[in-house]
């Protein structure tokens, strides 16, 4: 696996996965990157590191990308997980700034309510109450799905983008290096058998649709695009070899946005959630 990132970084264009046998991140030249290309990232080392492959980094030389790195904390999240040193051009560490959470693992129940306690403390000012109260349900719901069906810790973050202007909004993160939507609706006993990756995201989309039968399970992605959709926001999932978006405004139905024929395949699921705020 490979990324070499162009100034603007996009994660399914920088990245390749011919290299089987190392992780190669190649930061140097990026003066851009967003929230998304690094929960990719995420993904990638967290299978790196659970594969036991080499993992090789060039972090970025840019300050601004190093500041914004710095503040996200995926520095040090990157250190904790491979035990590798992420140098920067940065000497301490950034205050928060429109950050809400920081790169954390995930691995438990109790990890879930420290991050659910930093949405609320810290969109308390906002006045949104829809917005934040939708974060926290959506947070809940997906990492429900991390614990419950992807067999792998997970990861979450969060930050603002012009947070009380007219197109201010969060974006959260969230994401594991799991077995991914097809192999976990497929799994023995299921009532669904998606052949691909995208007809593994439609069917996780579904009301309803889950391994179980059960009416009252497989509600975790649906749910969260419903809560999106009331706000006018967006999500993008992706899993295995599919990249969805999706977006609506209230007065029509959810559809999608983008639908990619092919990514390359990453190990896991990452979903975007963009609530306007």
């Amino acid at each position: 696996m490979e990324v070499v990132a162009q100034r603007w970084f996009q994660f399914d264009r920088d990245f390749d996965t011919r290299s089987i046998h190392r992780l190669s991140l190649n930061l140097r030249s990026t003066d851009h990157m967003d929230i998304y290309g690094l929960g990719a990232i995420a993904c990638c080392l967290m299978t790196a590191v659970k594969t036991n492959l080499d993992v090789q980094l060039e972090p970025p030389t840019d300050p601004s990308v190093s500041i914004f790195l710095s503040r996200l904390g995926f520095n040090d999240y990157f250190e904790a997980i491979s035990s590798i040193p992420f140098d920067t051009t940065i000497s301490s560490r950034q205050e928060e700034g429109n950050v809400i959470v920081r790169f954390t693992q995930i691995n438990h129940a109790n990890d879930v309510g420290n991050v659910q306690s930093l949405l609320e403390s810290r969109l308390s000012r906002t006045g949104q109450a829809r917005a934040r109260n939708a974060l926290i349900e959506s947070l809940r719901e997906l990492a429900a799905n991390v614990f419950e069906h992807s067999h792998s810790s997970g990861f979450v973050a969060a930050v603002t983008q012009d947070l009380g202007r007219r197109h201010g909004h969060v974006d959260l993160v969230i994401g594991d290096a799991g077995q991914g939507l097809r192999a976990s609706l497929s799994r023995k006993g299921s009532r669904v058998h998606p052949v691909t990756d995208h007809d593994a995201i439609d069917l996780a989309v579904e009301y309803g649709v889950s391994t179980t039968g059960d009416p009252g399970r497989g509600q975790g992605l649906a749910s969260t695009l419903e809560l999106v959709k009331e706000l006018e926001g967006g999500v993008v999932v992706r899993s295995g070899g599919a990249r969805h978006a999706f977006t609506a405004s209230r007065s029509s139905e959810l559809g999608h946005l983008e639908r990619d024929a092919s990514v390359p395949f990453v190990q896991g699921t990452l979903v975007l959630l963009r609530i306007p705020c």
